[in-house]
């Protein structure tokens, strides 16, 4: 039927990627080299430099927006040195604020969460809070400790509405995890007992 040809056989076919694993995406901005017309703030991360510019960062973040333009002295210096931070996931960070094909995962949220928190980077919250609400890479109690830590309203609600019955949310008490959980999630699975 017109598929062979002198012994050879040829397909033609699509594929298309929906999901990958054990491949890192490509990222599309390299923090380490210096653009011009783009960058105009070195910041400094355990030694090392990491080119950004001040008017991305400040739109993302209040805390970048009073260091680059209110009153601290970091204004006019061209290198800014950021304390108590590992570069590995400052770079995951800026690689989930920038536009560029990495997403949050599994071994990125935590400390995304923990930089977005420190810098208040809504929209990184927000990408972490969707992130684990449709993840399964984590246990429910593990997810309710998240939003406890990070005070991800949807999240814990989203968590809470895991449990259907007294026994399970009993079991919640002598974990460990319990033990951290602030007042306010304590209270949260007592008012969910409260309506069963």
């Amino acid at each position: 039927q017109g598929f062979v040809e002198e012994d050879t056989i040829n397909i033609e076919c699509r594929v298309w990627i929906e999901k990958t694993i054990g491949v890192r995406k490509l990222r599309l901005v390299d923090f380490t080299k210096p653009c011009d017309s783009v960058n105009n703030v070195v910041l400094v991360v355990e030694g090392k430099k990491l080119n950004v510019s001040k008017d991305f960062l400040s739109v993302h973040s209040p805390v970048f927006s009073e260091m680059f333009y209110d009153k601290f002295d970091e204004e006019e210096r061209e290198e800014i040195k950021l304390n108590d931070l590992k570069y590995e996931e400052f770079v995951d960070l800026l690689n989930v604020i920038f536009p560029t094909s990495i997403d949050i995962g599994a071994n990125t949220v935590a400390h995304i969460l923990k930089l977005a928190d420190r810098f208040q980077i809504e929209s990184v919250l927000d990408r972490s809070e969707s992130y684990l609400i449709g993840s399964e890479k984590f246990d429910n109690l593990a997810k309710l400790k998240f939003a406890d830590q990070h005070k991800l309203q949807l999240l814990m609600d989203h968590c809470l509405s895991y449990y259907t019955d007294f026994e399970q949310l009993k079991a919640i008490k002598p974990t460990a995890e319990y033990k951290g959980f602030s007042y306010k999630t304590k209270a949260a699975i007592c008012g969910k007992i409260l309506k069963m």
